[in-house]
């Protein structure tokens, strides 16, 4: 949808957001661009990390994607 809208800038117009839990998501957390948004659900995230951000559980994540949604 978004190369139809946009074209072959459509990577220009988005911004993407990965949501991991553990080190298996660090290969997709090191392919975001600098103007994705990576966050991993831990208490205590990993002291090197792909991710700019971190929350510390699952329903942090759920209230971040309400909040998203009201934008």
């Amino acid at each position: 949808i978004a190369k139809h809208l946009y074209k072959d800038d459509w990577r220009r117009h988005l911004t993407g957001i990965y949501i991991g839990d553990d080190n298996s998501d660090e290969d997709a957390l090191k392919t975001l661009e600098d103007k994705d948004i990576g966050i991993i659900v831990n208490p205590n995230p990993p002291e090197h990390t792909n991710a700019g951000y971190y929350v510390n559980k699952v329903k942090e994540i759920e209230d971040f994607l309400k909040w998203l949604n009201e934008l």
